[in-house]
């Protein structure tokens, strides 16, 4: 059986696409008084690094977060989610470009204390260091995502889906 890693694709310009939208959509989200649910069920790593073996084999990262980060590194007068993204990887990297933001990681920053997040990327800390070193340190330090409880869809776990039958 074939398994999912996303660090091989991580920062492919799909994935640069992909946060770009989430970014637009937590800040619209997050202009409305009332907290929102967010749930994510395909979150991966909070945080990817993009010098890791995993990375390196194929690089998609170079032609996209790479090449889309040196365009926009030091230009004025962005539009508001491009300049925040850009932001987002500045303030994670010192220079070279390493580190690279996952869904979740974006969402933390995003989101006010109101708001909820469902994510399996913390929901099963037996499983978490399969996710690697990256994202228990998110879920470690990041003090926002230990604030709003990134607890996975842990709490549906136990509901029990019952058959219905038909009526004759």
């Amino acid at each position: 059986m074939l398994s999912y890693q996303h660090i091989y694709h991580a920062g492919n310009m799909a994935d640069v696409q992909k946060h770009l939208w989430l970014i637009c959509v937590l800040d619209y989200l997050t202009k409305k008084d009332k907290p929102f649910l967010w749930i994510d069920t395909h979150a991966g790593r909070g945080l990817y690094d993009l010098t890791a073996p995993e990375a390196q084999k194929i690089k998609e990262y170079e032609s996209g977060i790479l090449k889309f980060y040196d365009g926009i590194k030091d230009a004025k007068d962005l539009p508001a989610p491009l300049a925040r993204y850009r932001d987002f990887i500045k303030n994670l990297n010192k220079g070279t470009l390493t580190k690279y933001p996952g869904s979740a990681y974006l969402a933390a920053k995003i989101m006010r204390p109101t708001d909820k997040a469902f994510t399996p990327m913390t929901c099963i800390k037996g499983i978490l260091p399969a996710f690697g070193k990256n994202a228990q340190e998110l879920y470690q330090l990041d003090h926002a995502v230990r604030r709003w409880g990134f607890r996975g869809l842990n709490p549906y776990s136990s509901h029990n889906t019952q058959t219905r039958r038909r009526a004759d």
